[in-house]
């Protein structure tokens, strides 16, 4: 049913385009139209770790939770373990991502009130624990980090820095980094 009502149709005139598309371009960080190409933008998932604005892109998450919930302590689980959260009525091992930038793994206490990163790696899915914000984005790689990067087992690997200041990590890195932890 409609109510009869028709809205004209707004027509722009543009009397300059040149500079129009020069002003765009400017805003945008691309200078020329071979550049745009160029520009991969990347659906991302945003959030902190040690401080630290970090991301990582879409296509590796099964999902994301914004508070993990109790987190009980396991004994015999895995150094790297922090203990098991229910998520959906399902017991997923809980990873400290914070705890390997910083060395030191919080406690499952601590990890109550924690946003989680769900990911699968090997047939069995796993909670990230990082820290708030957790935000969607579309950014596109600024700086490339070097080839290797994080494979020490030292560091988190990263791809590069994208043009909004996001540290993103390698998502290959992070499935190893995963598949490595004893839980």
């Amino acid at each position: 049913m409609t109510n009869g009502l028709r809205f004209p149709t707004a027509r722009l005139r543009v009397q300059d385009a040149e500079v129009l598309e020069q002003r765009a371009r400017s805003l945008s960080g691309v200078d020329s139209p071979e550049e745009i190409g160029a520009v991969e933008a990347r659906m991302l998932v945003a959030f902190r770790l040690d401080g630290s604005p970090c991301a990582l892109e879409i296509g590796v998450l099964d999902r994301v939770v914004a508070r993990l919930g109790p987190v009980i302590a396991v004994a015999g689980a895995g150094p790297d373990c922090c203990g098991v959260a229910f998520v959906d009525g399902r017991p997923l091992a809980v990873l400290d991502l914070r705890g390997a930038v910083t060395g030191t793994l919080r406690r499952p206490d601590e990890l109550r009130s924690s946003p989680a990163l769900l990911v699968a790696v090997g047939g069995q899915r796993q909670a990230l624990a990082v820290e708030a914000p957790v935000e969607l984005a579309e950014a596109a790689v600024e700086a490339r980090a070097q080839q290797g990067a994080g494979d020490d087992g030292r560091a988190v690997g990263l791809i590069g820095l994208t043009r909004t200041g996001l540290s993103l990590i390698d998502s290959a890195w992070l499935r190893r980094w995963v598949a490595s932890r004893r839980t």
